[in-house]
């Protein structure tokens, strides 16, 4: 990525929230990742929290979380590829630290959508340095399920509640966020932005800023979306009872960095 062009994703990244990166990741980076989520995908034994068909009427649904913790291959894309050190760029940060990893995988003719919400207030974190990396591994439209995002809705100083995606809600109410308004009711008062992606395409985003997709209602294309967040030197740890449950203890207090094994620092100036 050229100066003029990492101008033009950091311009929209402080003012939109997004920006898009066009092949972010060599073409060995993504067959890399590529062989690793299958191997992922097909593997019989994977920690709780991760697996198939989140209560899915109709196709199939993955949903995987701290996979580089289990998958060497997901462990070099996350460490060892680009992304720290965009983040570090994005960001503005001497220091980054992984915080997590998640595989999204629409089977074709999975109509189930991702509802609207922000990523932060599922997070034990403080601070304005949260971002994430969506990793496209397929083709990606708006019929496959390509993500949508409000334009300038990280700056809104809202917080919507954590809610499940399907099911009975599994989070813990905190009466000081508000509920998730019905966006798709309210799109002539919002800027809407989506992209197709080819594989090794990057969406970076806040991790306030509001998002959301449909199901994938293609026929034969399956839509594998790797998301990698990452934490600058402003983030420190807080849980809260509404976040969601992290697969151990990660050894720090509230109120301390983000430093730990389980969440390493993988970029430093």
């Amino acid at each position: 990525m050229n100066d003029t062009e990492f101008a033009r994703v950091k311009r929209e990244y402080e003012q939109d929230g997004v920006s898009i990166i066009r092949a972010a990741l060599t073409a060995e980076e993504i067959r890399n990742a590529q062989a690793a989520v299958d191997g992922v995908l097909g593997a019989k034994d994977l920690p709780p929290g991760n697996g198939w068909d989140y209560d899915v009427e109709k196709g199939r649904f993955f949903m995987g979380m701290f996979l580089w913790m289990i998958d060497a291959g997901l462990r070099r894309t996350v460490l060892d590829s680009a992304l720290p050190s965009i983040a570090a760029r994005l960001l503005g940060a001497r220091k980054v630290n992984l915080f997590y990893d998640q595989l999204f995988v629409k089977e074709p003719g999975t109509e189930s959508p991702t509802p609207w919400h922000q990523d932060q207030p599922y997070w034990a974190v403080d601070g304005e340095q949260v971002m994430s990396f969506w990793i496209a591994l397929d083709p990606v439209t708006r019929e496959s399920g390509a993500v949508e995002y409000i334009r300038g809705s990280h700056k809104w100083s809202r917080r919507f509640q954590p809610k499940s995606f399907a099911g009975p809600n599994k989070y813990t109410i905190n009466p000081e966020l508000e509920t998730i308004p019905d966006f798709d009711a309210e799109r002539d008062r919002h800027s809407f932005v989506s992209h197709d992606m080819a594989p090794g395409d990057v969406i970076a985003f806040h991790g306030l800023t509001v998002h959301g997709s449909g199901g994938n209602l293609t026929r034969s294309q399956r839509r594998r979306g790797y998301a990698v967040r990452y934490t600058g030197d402003d983030v420190t740890f807080r849980p809260r009872p509404e976040n969601f449950k992290l697969p151990r203890d990660p050894g720090i207090r509230a109120g301390d960095p983000m430093d730990s094994d389980l969440f390493p620092v993988v970029y430093r100036a």
